[in-house]
């Protein structure tokens, strides 16, 4: 039995959901927001998690899962959650029944896309980079620093620049200029990530398993994200990657402990490949659709293996 758990209307765990229709894959979805009418028991046998699930409507034992694909939201975010502000019991079972769930997805012998554990990787980027040097990818020329001498050397240096979150917070990618120092300087500011800006071609790299889904975005900009961007991105599909590039992928994503991630390339014009980051909990359906890519297939197939 595959397990779904999070919010079923959101597009990634939509389109999977569909697919499990579509292949009449036997599936429960566990809505996080009815998590206060969860009751989870666990018992424990050596390493062995066992015992039973339930969302108020239907009971599955915990033997029975062959996969969870997990993308729960902070529970503080939910309305639900606050619409229980008069009522600290409710919102107590709701904390409680949120525990227990990562608490699950983090010890259940099943295969789980991805633990709760594994995607802290992101929180510092500076330490996922690390891990993508080890890989063989290379990494833009960097400075974390609160000191606006260095920035204004660093910017010297490498001339073009861009600036970043140093957390997993998303943040829309700009340039650095003298304008931009000269008005914080003076003040007492927190560090800041600074990065050599690198020209070339976005690709954005789905990895589930083994299996890689590369698609290439175009763009005008710094950061096809931005919302303010003149023209949307143009997506496109790519049949394969270089072999090694494709290795390197998979293997970053193994000394993560993420079996499905969602890996940010650039290619330069001299043919060098960056890595800037790995999404350990990617919005992979932008790409799926705009690329018409099967990732929800292969998320599929991972879990009913």
């Amino acid at each position: 039995m595959i397990v779904i758990y999070g919010i079923p209307s959101e597009p990634p765990l939509a389109l999977v959901i569909n697919e499990l229709h579509r292949r009449n894959i036997p599936h429960i979805v566990l809505n996080q927001r009815k998590l206060s009418s969860f009751s989870l028991e666990l018992t424990f046998e050596g390493a062995l998690v066992g015992g039973t699930i339930s969302d108020g409507e239907s009971n599955l034992g915990i033997e029975e899962i062959s996969g969870i694909y997990a993308r729960p939201t902070y529970h503080r975010f939910l309305p639900e959650y606050w619409r229980m502000g008069d009522d600290p019991t409710r919102q107590e079972a709701f904390r409680r029944a949120d525990s227990a769930m990562t608490f699950l997805l983090n010890n259940i012998q099943s295969r789980v896309l991805n633990r709760p554990r594994y995607m802290f990787s992101n929180i510092s980027k500076p330490f996922q980079s690390i891990f993508i040097r080890e890989c063989g990818f290379l990494v833009p020329d960097t400075l974390i620093t609160n000191n606006l001498a260095a920035a204004r050397d660093f910017r010297a240096r490498v001339q073009r620049v861009i600036c970043k979150a140093i957390s997993g917070e998303r943040t829309i990618v700009r340039t650095i200029s003298e304008e931009d120092l000269t008005r914080i300087e003076g003040g007492c500011i927190v560090p800041i990530q600074l990065q050599e800006y690198i020209a070339g071609t976005d690709i954005r790299v789905h990895v589930v398993g083994d299996r890689t889904y590369p698609c290439a975005v175009f763009h005008e900009g710094i950061d096809y994200r931005d919302p303010d961007a003149p023209k949307r991105p143009r997506l496109k599909k790519l049949d394969s990657l270089p072999s090694l590039i494709g290795e390197c992928c998979v293997s970053l994503c193994r000394k993560l402990n993420l079996p499905l991630a969602g890996i940010d390339l650039r290619v330069t014009p001299t043919g060098d490949i960056y890595c800037f980051e790995v999404n350990p909990n990617p919005g992979y359906s932008y790409y799926e659709i705009g690329a018409s890519q099967s990732i929800s297939g292969a998320i599929v197939d991972y879990l009913k293996a």
